[in-house]
């Protein structure tokens, strides 16, 4: 296999996009950087590594987690449904038109015709009806790539970000337990399932799993705030988990 590039190469590359952030910065006043989560979170730390070995000054690092607003985890495979997704069955109606209709030329007027078109018609309206019911939400879209796939994580993601949406919150935390279940990264779910709780009013069923989540990762930011506000509101001490967080605005 090419290497593309080597440990020394990838370390040039950064010195010197560090020199342009500061080039165009003009230096590191009011600078700040932010990785998106989660192969962008070290590449920002690196960068700010850098950046202090040029100039000498610590340049705050933060994190950007996208996971639930990432549009990509729509365009995954969530298993044999008859169509992925409900934006790929209209586009392929005109072909499937074009196609019937060269087909059916040369018999065109016939009466064998006009009986196997009205029973095409008839068959696709009925699986028309099935797709339309499948695809009439979200909710329903999701729910039925669960189903077809119980084991597919991103499928439970967007089903539980859905039920999120729609203000179903006991079943979105349903559905992001089992994302915790089957996910090797669980600092993440900890963190949206106490958000969750925290968010409806369980503050004190959100907390352990905002401490777990920081735990898992330290100092992590959205666990950190959260974990802040319910140690707030239930008006307790300070746990030792929040001693890697930034501190507060």
């Amino acid at each position: 296999m090419p290497v593309v590039m080597d440990a020394d190469r990838i370390g040039r590359t950064l010195t010197r996009i560090a020199h342009e952030i500061l080039e165009r910065n003009k230096g590191v006043d009011d600078l700040a950087l932010v990785g998106v989560r989660s192969r962008g979170v070290p590449l920002a730390k690196r960068l700010a590594r850098q950046i202090k070995e040029i100039t000498g000054d610590d340049v705050p690092t933060g994190v950007l987690d996208i996971t639930l607003y990432r549009d990509d985890l729509m365009r995954h495979a969530v298993g044999p449904q008859p169509v992925a997704d409900r934006y790929s069955y209209l586009p392929c109606l005109g072909w499937a038109l074009a196609a019937g209709g060269a087909a059916a030329w040369p018999w065109v007027g016939s009466r064998v015709v006009r009986v196997a078109g009205a029973g095409a018609l008839a068959l696709l309206l009925l699986l028309t009806m099935q797709q339309v019911h499948v695809w009439r939400d979200s909710v329903s879209l999701w729910s039925r790539a669960v189903a077809l796939e119980p084991d597919n994580r991103f499928a439970r993601i967007n089903l539980g970000g859905a039920y999120a949406t729609a203000g179903r919150t006991p079943e979105a935390i349903d559905q992001y337990r089992q994302v915790l279940e089957l996910s090797p990264d669980k600092a993440p779910w900890y963190e949206v399932l106490g958000w969750l709780y925290a968010t409806s009013g369980h503050a004190a069923e959100g907390l352990p799993l905002l401490l777990e989540a920081l735990r898992l990762e330290p100092g992590r930011a959205n666990a950190c705030l959260n974990a802040r506000e319910a140690v707030r509101l239930l008006n307790l001490p300070p746990p030792p988990e929040l001693e890697a967080c930034r501190p507060p605005a």
